[in-house]
């Protein structure tokens, strides 16, 4: 996993969550549904940003900090691999 991905959390049914996640990582709300869906409540599939980059956008004047485009793109790509869904509309060829 590159630097950038440690930032990038999953949260999928009966699945735990990394073992460096937490509140403090995650955040509060997503770490709480992580938590409900490792225990089998029905939570969608979602990924989260991690605390860092909201920090670092914060501390930036509302600036993305390098390398978050690529990290919203990815979150959606992970989500299917994982769940063996497609989340987003595919273009004709």
């Amino acid at each position: 996993m590159s630097e950038l991905e440690e930032h990038l959390y999953l949260i999928l049914p009966n699945a735990a969550v990394r073992p460096t996640a937490s509140a403090a990582t995650m955040g509060s709300k997503a770490f709480g549904l992580a938590r409900l869906a490792r225990l089998g409540l029905p939570v969608p599939p979602a990924f989260v940003l991690g605390t860092a980059v909201c920090r670092a956008y914060l501390d930036r004047g509302g600036r993305l900090p390098q390398g978050t485009e690529d990290l919203l793109a990815r979150g959606p790509a992970r989500l299917e691999e994982a769940t063996g869904q497609h989340l987003l509309p595919r273009r004709a060829s």
